[in-house]
């Protein structure tokens, strides 16, 4: 039952997110100024196989204005570009609350 709420917790905030980060990314690219605050980030992640790690990287790529751009060598950490990151502390909690914890409760079948 716990894997079945994560499936659904995490298909609806990729949903969610997805929507949300589309209009802040549209109105950056129309609107005169510019609103982003690009930086890119080392996530420190609870993943260990290459399933967990690898659905949290197509997670956080599938949200406008964040990409993951490489898993390092000890398979721990993530580098993320986040085009809306003047608080990384804030960008990452929110990967790990929002995607992460949901993804390792799916595999795992508990809380991670």
């Amino acid at each position: 039952m716990k894997r079945i709420a994560a499936l659904v917790r995490l298909a609806g905030r990729l949903a969610i997110d997805t929507i949300r980060s589309s209009i802040q990314l549209a109105h950056d690219v129309l609107s005169p100024r510019d609103l982003s605050s690009v930086r890119v980030l080392e996530f420190q992640t609870r993943a260990r196989t290459d399933l967990e790690l690898m659905l949290l990287s197509c997670a956080i790529t599938l949200t406008p204005g964040t990409l993951t751009l490489d898993a390092g060598d000890d398979r721990r950490t993530l580098l993320i570009h986040a085009m809306y990151a003047a608080d990384a502390e804030r960008v990452l909690g929110d990967i790990r609350e929002r995607y992460e914890a949901d993804i390792l409760c799916l595999l795992r079948g508990n809380e991670p």
